[in-house]
């Protein structure tokens, strides 16, 4: 939400400012007619009522001065010279102008002040001179100097709120970004949890569907795989959500994610829903595997069985498990392609999203499908970060 600079005030609020100098130049007029009328020699009715008048139109100036300043200022200056009534007026507009702290003001309005306080001493004693001098320059610094400094704290003020505002803009910002970040890596914890478990639910249930040479034992036996698959799904699902759920007070710890020491029960689950795999290669010692490296090998080979499983249901699935320990880890895995339908339809994000987070990582994905088979190949550092 944007919000108004810091130095405007409610309508109210300038409204009794603009009347109340309105009212000091009027009143400081009055005053510096009556001084000029008592201590000089008495003036004619015509300097008096000029004096009067163009003191009149400078205060009617006042309320104008922020429209256009340097005109109203070279305006209440040209009534000056006449008029002592006009004095305090201008000396307003004067600080006014300054709060623009701009040094061609000044250029401007300094000789004019001069001129307006010379004229008026034309063929007075050469005495009075420096007196006046030093009253109208003193007077003028004083209140140009004052509309200087009002203008600098109300840049200062302003600059103070727009940061402030561009802090806050940020911080939003950065929140936002890290609940959407937040949203994705639960978001692709679902997809990881889920596919791989509706594919096993898809696989059995296919079986159960369309073999009718199965004895109560086997139909017993997918059913039973069916009814775990559902219920991991679930619980699983669960803390996810929970996770996505929890409010301030709740517990919005994650909940441990899967690793390499669970390979032996995704290939049994592979196997146990009719896909061969094998593991080939000289594998090295995974138990000195990072966590998170672990974690992002799992979660490659888990969507590979289950891609595997989804598109090319029945065809043997090859993984290889090779690297340099303390230096990289190298993974493939490939399977025999079929132009059979899959048995469910995937979304088509599961290995874009592997690939992210490989990237992410430091690694690099790649999967390609030629010469009849479909293969994945991924490099990972053995240390993320």
């Amino acid at each position: 939400m944007n919000k108004p600079p810091v130095t405007e005030h409610p309508r109210w609020a300038r409204v009794g400012i603009e009347v109340g100098l309105f009212l000091l130049a009027l009143m400081g007029g009055a005053i510096f007619l009556g001084i000029r009328l008592e201590g000089t020699p008495a003036p004619t009715d015509g300097q008096v009522a000029l004096d009067l008048l163009l003191g009149l139109v400078a205060v009617a100036l006042v309320p104008f001065r922020k429209r256009w300043p340097l005109a109203i200022a070279i305006a209440a200056t040209a009534c000056m010279v006449g008029s002592t009534f006009s004095i305090v007026a201008f000396l307003i507009i004067v600080g006014s102008l300054a709060t623009r702290r701009r040094i061609r003001d000044l250029y401007v309005m300094g000789p004019l002040m001069l001129l307006a306080v010379l004229i008026p001493l034309i063929g007075t004693p050469l005495r009075e001179w420096p007196a006046s001098l030093i009253s109208g320059v003193v007077s003028f610094g004083l209140f140009w100097l004052g509309g200087a400094y009002l203008g600098a704290r109300r840049a200062l003020l302003t600059t103070a709120q727009d940061r402030a505002a561009t802090l806050e803009r940020e911080q939003a910002m950065r929140l936002t970004q890290a609940k959407t970040a937040e949203r994705t890596r639960i978001a692709q914890e679902m997809h990881d949890v889920l596919a791989h478990r509706i594919s096993l639910i898809a696989v059995h249930a296919n079986v159960l569907a369309y073999r009718d040479d199965l004895t109560r034992e086997q139909t017993k036996e997918h059913a039973k795989v069916v009814r775990e698959a559902a219920e991991k799904a679930v619980a699983e699902l669960a803390d996810v959500l929970g996770v996505l759920r929890g409010g301030e007070g709740a517990d919005n710890t994650a909940p441990p994610q899967p690793t390499l020491d669970r390979l032996p029960d995704l290939i049994a689950d592979s196997r146990s829903a009719g896909t061969a795999v094998a593991v080939i290669g000289r594998m090295p010692d995974l138990d000195e595997l990072p966590e998170d490296t672990s974690r992002t090998t799992y979660r490659i080979l888990q969507e590979c069985l289950t891609n595997a499983r989804k598109h090319a249901t029945g065809q043997p699935v090859t993984i290889s498990i090779t690297g340099e320990e303390g230096s990289h880890l190298a993974l493939e895995v490939r399977n025999p392609t079929t132009p059979a339908e899959p048995v469910i339809a995937g979304s088509g994000m599961g290995l874009m999203g592997l690939a992210e987070r490989v990237e992410l990582s430091g690694g690099h994905l790649e999967f390609e499908e030629s010469g009849g088979f479909f293969a994945v190949k991924a490099r990972l550092n053995w240390r993320t970060a």
